[in-house]
């Protein structure tokens, strides 16, 4: 069932998002389906299972998005946020070797740095917030995918590494920071 909730969501919500062309309602939308059943997951300290669902999520995500950009490409430029500028930037690295991609002094402090947002969010509005910005995340990754595919017979997936260990992060986050708090957990009727 959560699986179907899953896809349906995602499609719904990639779809409106191109529909209303409203660019800031991708990630939240986007962010929107899956937010429900991380939180129950983590309240009842099922924490592998929000990882799982989590990361099925981002498959469906992506998939939608790759798919939705795609079928109308000038409507995923306008509405996925980065997704021509960061694909610009990755089409320069890739031509050139230039780019923050080919320097570790560039590259690592960038990355950091969101992941530390990513983080902080995490603790600080019980992942929601880390949700919208790393669906934002993950959909420019998508639309640079998907504009790589046109292109290319071998598209770079390693963008994917990011996005696991992102997941990873919010669940570990939330369970260390939140988990200990009452009204994370179900409270049983068995006494031990």
């Amino acid at each position: 069932m959560i699986i179907i909730f899953l896809v349906i969501g995602v499609i719904l919500s990639t779809t409106a998002s191109f529909v209303f062309g409203v660019p800031w309602l991708m990630p939240i939308l986007g962010a929107a389906v899956p937010y429900p059943i991380f939180f129950l997951q983590v309240r009842r300290q099922q924490y592998k299972s929000a990882f799982w669902w989590m990361l099925l999520w981002g498959v469906f995500q992506s998939i939608a998005v790759i798919v939705a950009t795609a079928i109308a490409p000038q409507t995923a430029a306008k509405v996925i946020l980065r997704g021509q500028s960061y694909t610009t930037e990755m089409f320069h690295w890739i031509r050139t070797g230039e780019g923050m991609e080919g320097s570790l002094n560039l590259f690592l402090p960038d990355h950091l740095l969101h992941y530390g947002i990513f983080c902080i969010l995490c603790i600080v509005t019980i992942s929601s917030m880390a949700l919208i910005f790393g669906t934002w995340m993950l959909n420019y990754m998508n639309f640079y995918v998907a504009e790589l595919m046109k292109v290319s017979a071998k598209p770079r997936f390693s963008r994917y590494f990011r996005v696991v260990s992102l997941v990873y992060s919010a669940d570990n986050r939330v369970y260390r920071h939140w988990g200990g708090f009452s009204c994370f957990r179900i409270k049983s009727n068995n006494s031990h």
